[in-house]
């Protein structure tokens, strides 16, 4: 299925595998109507979570800046 395979692939579910020495910037237009930003600020906080240094950067533009 679809939606099993987004799963598997999703970033949010292999943080764990992500290289922490490797510092991660996560771009968020402020007025994305296509990626909310809340996925952006929990990929934030999940990083964090597990010590991988992330920084976020946001933007006013909508989607595709």
């Amino acid at each position: 299925m679809v939606k099993d395979e987004y799963d598997r692939l999703s970033i949010l579910r292999n943080i764990p595998a992500l290289n922490k020495e490797v510092k991660y910037i996560i771009l968020s237009s402020k007025n994305d109507d296509v990626v909310p930003t809340s996925l952006q600020t929990t990929l934030v906080a999940s990083l964090k979570k597990e010590s991988i240094p992330v920084s976020l950067i946001e933007f006013e533009e909508r989607h595709g800046v």
